[in-house]
């Protein structure tokens, strides 16, 4: 079990960024961009158009790598190496090829005689969600490169597509989120009522929203950490979050690249104690 993270200095958005084969109209750069709706798209789904590689142009401390908002179907595999070798002979970090989407029913879930295999969603039912790919490890490396290698022949689209990246480290605080945390959906679907009762309704996109508290901070972590992401972000600027990214379970549902949806006091609990509420809503 890990501890809830927001990840919001984002390196990947000065990186050097190369490799595969790219749109032209839908280039890789289109990942620094905080829209996710912005895609970079592969020309194709062969295993040489879906790699980058990305140069952050100096070393940085890092331990999460994140693709947002993919179309990569479930039988996707992603392979994560990270270091200070440009050729990449040589790697501080080499996650081999893994499942990109994870096992989302647990155990008992379905009714008997129902299935999906390995429990992962369907390509169907993972195309109604806005899929996070993840690589986490709780302890950073020091690194300047850092490569992505996508397998994905099955995907029915024949490329791949990504509305954003994350290079970052995450600040995870030494205490977990005090217990209250809250999962919420924000519809701004607008609805008129007609003279004989009928519902007209404008739908939009449902958005998710997380709000928690982070507590038992000391001065350090409230006033370097916490309190900074609202310092450097403020309402527009983007973050990523994960309330627990070692459950594979529920990551998918329990993680979100979004934004602040509110600017709150960092508060003085005690000596040398600190507080502060955080709301999240989630970018699409």
């Amino acid at each position: 079990m890990a501890d809830l993270f927001v990840a919001y200095d984002n390196f990947f958005d000065s990186a050097t960024l190369a490799g595969g084969s790219w749109e032209g109209t839908l280039p890789l750069s289109n990942m620094q961009k905080q829209q996710p709706s912005t895609v970079a798209r592969s020309t194709n789904d062969d295993a040489a158009s879906t790699v980058m590689t990305i140069d952050l142009g100096a070393r940085k401390s890092i331990n999460v790598v994140s693709l947002i908002h993919h179309n990569f179907s479930n039988d996707a595999t992603w392979q994560i190496q990270i270091g200070n070798d440009s050729g990449y002979s040589t790697n501080i970090v080499d996650t081999g090829a893994v499942d990109v989407v994870d096992a989302t029913q647990a155990f008992g879930e379905l009714q008997w005689g129902e299935f999906t295999w390995g429990g992962k969603p369907t390509d169907a039912v993972l195309a109604t969600f806005r899929p996070i790919a993840f690589y986490y490890s709780a302890t950073p490396v020091l690194a300047r490169y850092v490569k992505i290698i996508i397998s994905d022949a099955s995907n029915s689209d024949n490329y791949v597509q990504i509305g954003r990246a994350y290079v970052a480290a995450a600040f995870t605080p030494a205490n977990n989120v005090a217990y209250g945390l809250e999962t919420s959906f924000v519809d701004n679907s607008r609805s008129v009522i007609s003279r004989g009762g009928q519902v007209y309704v404008d739908t939009v996109p449902k958005r998710r929203r997380f709000g928690f508290r982070f507590h038992y901070m000391d001065e350090d972590e409230a006033f370097s950490e916490a309190n900074e992401i609202q310092r450097l972000k403020g309402l527009s600027g983007d973050v990523l979050m994960a309330i627990d990214v070692d459950d594979t379970t529920h990551r998918m549902r329990q993680s979100c690249y979004g934004r602040l949806a509110t600017l709150q006091p960092l508060t003085a609990e005690t000596t040398g104690q600190f507080s502060m509420d955080m709301a999240i809503e989630e970018l699409i």
